[in-house]
């Protein structure tokens, strides 16, 4: 009887973390806000988005392309406690936002590489599709 309580307890702890491991790679929301660490391919899987936590208190991440491997990373990575978020507006575009450091997003540049962009003036929020802007700090929307 001892051995079918354990082995059960065991099952449960199986099926959840399979449960929980199909989960990984979704948008935290059906909105396509992303706001945990882990793995989020773009909408036609042409690039991952890889976020991490590293020691002490940094969010790093990376995006990955996938038939080639090429990795473009930030030039600063932020706070896990402050206020942060990514958006895929397409394969091509990034958004991300962080309280600590602002608003920035990865386009394409003429040769094809993705280059970081930094919106630092709050007439160029216009830039930023609706629910990015819906999800920045009222601060910055004034």
């Amino acid at each position: 009887m001892m051995k079918k309580i354990e082995m059960n307890k065991y099952l449960i702890f199986i099926l959840t973390a399979l449960i929980l491991g199909c989960s990984a790679g979704k948008p935290n929301n059906q909105d396509g806000i992303i706001k945990t660490i882990g793995d989020y391919p773009s909408p036609n899987k042409i690039y991952i988005l890889k976020i991490s936590k590293k020691p002490e208190t940094l969010i790093a991440y990376e995006i990955q392309k996938q038939n080639t491997g090429k990795t473009y990373k930030p030039e600063y990575n932020f706070s896990h406690t402050m206020r942060w978020f990514f958006y895929w507006k397409n394969d091509s575009e990034l958004w991300v936002h962080s309280s600590d450091i602002g608003l920035s997003y990865w386009v394409k540049n003429n040769v094809g590489n993705l280059e970081q962009k930094w919106i630092t003036e709050k007439d160029k929020l216009d830039k930023a599709p609706e629910i990015v802007f819906e999800n920045l700090p009222k601060r910055m929307k004034k």
